[in-house]
C-alpha cells in the first residue's frame, strides 16, 4: 500500500502523512500552517523547536507505526485488533487505520485521502476466506484507547444509539472490562465523587444494553455500560480541538508510564497555562492518590483549545481506583522520585510544585483544601456509590493510610531516602479479585487501561 493523507484542523491543512514504499510514513507539516501566527494551534509542545518554538516541518519518517502524535489517536490493544480484522488490514499498521478513522478522530484533526477514497485498499495476506467482505462499519469502533468503546448519538435519559456510521454522535459509551470486574461502575462512582470535590468533570451516566441501539450484532455484554459526554464536541456538532500529554510529548503509547511523570506533565501545565491551571492539576493528582487510581499515565492527561489556539487544561476523565486491579501500590509515572502511594506526603508534594515553580504556599494550601474535602465528602458519598464492598472498603482503608491523607511524613521522607520506583510492567490479563483482604494479598500485575 502507498498512499497521502491530508491532515486538516478546523478546515486548514496542516500537514500530509505519505506512506512510501517499504510502509515508511513521512509527515510534513504544511509551510504555509507553520508560518502563519493566526493559524490554529495545533500542539503546545510537539513538532515545535524547544529553542524558537516554532514548527519543525520535517519530523523524522517512521516505519509501520505513524508519528507518535497521530498514532495515538488510534485504538490499542484488543480494540485495535478487532478494528484492523474488519477492516482488512494488519493491525500492526498505523496508516490504514488512519485513513479508516479519518473522519471521527479524537478532538478536531481530520484525515483524508489525497485522492478522495473514503476506505483504504485491503492488505491481500489480513484477508480470511472466512471475512471477506469489506466492512466499513467498523467505523463504530473509531475511539483511542483499550477498552471497547464508540460514539452515540441522543440522550442518556431517553436511550443512546450508535450511529450506523459511527461518527457524529456526542457521547462516549464504554462496555465492562472482560479482564476487570464492575469497571462501569467504578469509573461512574469515582467521576461522580471527583465532581463532588470540585473537580471539572463532563457529565456520564451508568446505562443498560437495553438502552442502547445500533450495537454490532457481534458485540455481546451483561451488566451496565459507561457514558461520558464528548468535551470535544460542541452541541451544535463542531470540534473542539484537543491533545493528551503523549501527543504534545511525541510519546507512544507504549511509553505512556516510562518516558514521561508528574514533574513534567506540572511543569508543561504551569508554563504553557499559568499559574491557576498548575493548581487545578495539583488538586487532580491529590484526588487520584486519594482513590487509589494506579492508572495516571501520559494520555490520560490532556490539553484543550477551546478557542482554536489557546492551551488549557481539559475536563477531567479516566478516573478508576485501581486498588484491586493492580499488584503494585503505585500511581503509575514517577512523581518527585517515586510511584509508591506510601512514600507520597505533602513534603513531596511540594518537591513536585517546586519543580514546577509555583507557589508551593498556595499549592500546598489548594492540596489540603482538597484532602479536607475528599475526608469529609467520601463518608457520606460512598454507600451512594454503586460500587462492590470490597472496592468501597478497600478506597476507605487506602485513605487512612496513604501519608498525603493522614497528614503523616512517609518512610522515605523520615528516613531521608528516595526509594528506586518499579518500572511499570506489561499489562497482563488477570480475573478480577473477589474481596479487599485478598486483594492486598494478591493483587494482579497489571492496570485496566481506560485511556
Amino acid at each position: 500500500m502507498s498512499g497521502k493523507l491530508n491532515v486538516l484542523l478546523h478546515g486548514i491543512h496542516v500537514a500530509t502523512i505519505e506512506n512510501t514504499e517499504g510502509d515508511v510514513n513521512v509527515v510534513t507539516i504544511d509551510r504555509d500552517f507553520a508560518n502563519d501566527p493566526e493559524a490554529p494551534t495545533l500542539s503546545f509542545n510537539a513538532f515545535r523547536d524547544p529553542a524558537t518554538g516554532a514548527y519543525r516541518t520535517t519530523p523524522r519518517p517512521t516505519q509501520t507505526v505513524a508519528h507518535p502524535y497521530f498514532a495515538n489517536l488510534l485504538p490499542e490493544g484488543p480494540l485495535r485488533k478487532y478494528l484492523a480484522a474488519h477492516a482488512h488490514v494488519k493491525s500492526i499498521r498505523d496508516f490504514p487505520l488512519l485513513w479508516l478513522l479519518g473522519n471521527d478522530l479524537p478532538g478536531a484533526l481530520i484525515m483524508r485521502d489525497a485522492d478522495g477514497a473514503e476506505l483504504p485498499p485491503p492488505d491481500d495476506d489480513a484477508i480470511t476466506e472466512a471475512d471477506e467482505e469489506h466492512d466499513p462499519s467498523v467505523l463504530r469502533f473509531s475511539l483511542s484507547g483499550v477498552q471497547l468503546k464508540f460514539s452515540a448519538s441522543g440522550d442518556p435519559d431517553r436511550g443512546l444509539t450508535i450511529p450506523v456510521r459511527g461518527m457524529g454522535g456526542h457521547w462516549i459509551v464504554k462496555l465492562p472490562d472482560q479482564r476487570y470486574d464492575r469497571v462501569p461502575e467504578n469509573e461512574f462512582s469515582m467521576m461522580t465523587f471527583a465532581k463532588a470535590v470540585g473537580i471539572d468533570v463532563p457529565r456520564v451516566g451508568l446505562v443498560s444494553r437495553n438502552d442502547i441501539g445500533g450495537v454490532p450484532i457481534d458485540v455481546r455484554f451483561e451488566g451496565n455500560a459507561y457514558y461520558i459526554k464528548r468535551f470535544d464536541r460542541t452541541t451544535d456538532g463542531s470540534r473542539i480541538h484537543t491533545e493528551d500529554f503523549a501527543q504534545a510529548n511525541q510519546l507512544y503509547p507504549s511509553e505512556k508510564y516510562r518516558r514521561f511523570n508528574f514533574d513534567q506533565l506540572l511543569i508543561q501545565v504551569a508554563d504553557a497555562m499559568g499559574s491557576e491551571p498548575a493548581m487545578a492539576l495539583i488538586e487532580r493528582i491529590v484526588f487520584n492518590i486519594g482513590i487509589g487510581n494506579g492508572d495516571m499515565h501520559a494520555k490520560n492527561w490532556s490539553v484543550i483549545y477551546r478557542d482554536g489556539r489557546t492551551p488549557s487544561l481539559a475536563p477531567a476523565y479516566d478516573y478508576v481506583s485501581t486498588l484491586l486491579y493492580v499488584e503494585a501500590e503505585n500511581v503509575g509515572m514517577n512523581l518527585a522520585g517515586t510511584k509508591q502511594f506510601l512514600d507520597i506526603d505533602m513534603e513531596r508534594l511540594m518537591r513536585l510544585a517546586a519543580r514546577a515553580h509555583i507557589s508551593t504556599k498556595i499549592a500546598e494550601m489548594r492540596a489540603r483544601r482538597m484532602v479536607e474535602r475528599m475526608r469529609e465528602i467520601w463518608p457520606t458519598i460512598k454507600e451512594t456509590l454503586p460500587l462492590a464492598n470490597d472496592l468501597r472498603e478497600a478506597i476507605t482503608e487506602h485513605i487512612a493510610r496513604v501519608p498525603l491523607f493522614t497528614g503523616q511524613r512517609a518512610l522515605a521522607s523520615v528516613n531521608g531516602h528516595r526509594r528506586e520506583a518499579k518500572a511499570a510492567s506489561t499489562p497482563t490479563l488477570t480475573a478480577p479479585i473477589a474481596n479487599a483482604a485478598s486483594a492486598r494479598q494478591s493483587r494482579p500485575r497489571s492496570r485496566p487501561d481506560a485511556s
